[in-house]
C-alpha cells in the first residue's frame, strides 16, 4: 500500500471538514482513525480511542515532544544516541560545505 504524503491528508481532510480547520486535536484525530484502520485496528476502535483523546484532554504530542526537545537541551544526560550521531554528522557537514 502506497503512503499517502501527510499534507494531502491534511488537505483533503482541511477540504472536507469544517470543524478541522481551528482544531488542531479533531484533524490529528481525523488522520489518526485512518492511519489505525490502515494498520487493522478496527474503525470502531480507532474512534473510541480519538475519542477518548479528545475528550479527555490528553497531553497533546507536540507539547510531549517540545518538553522532551527542552529538557535534553539544557540536561545533556536526558540525549540519547542519535544526538551523538548527529553532531558527529555535523562536523563532516559543515567540513564539506567549507571545502565546497
Amino acid at each position: 500500500m502506497k503512503k499517502i504524503p501527510i499534507q494531502d491528508k491534511v488537505k483533503t481532510i482541511l477540504e472536507v471538514a469544517e470543524h478541522c480547520k481551528d482544531d488542531d486535536k479533531k484533524l490529528t484525530a481525523n488522520i489518526w482513525v485512518d492511519e489505525l484502520c490502515q494498520f487493522g485496528v478496527s474503525r470502531e476502535e480507532a474512534m473510541k480511542f480519538c475519542k477518548l483523546y479528545l475528550s479527555l484532554d490528553l497531553t497533546t504530542s507536540d507539547t510531549i515532544t517540545r518538553a522532551r526537545r527542552k529538557l535534553q537541551e539544557t540536561d545533556p544526560s536526558l540525549r540519547g544516541n542519535s544526538y551523538a550521531n548527529r553532531k558527529a554528522r555535523e562536523k563532516e557537514i559543515r567540513n564539506k560545505i567549507v571545502k565546497s
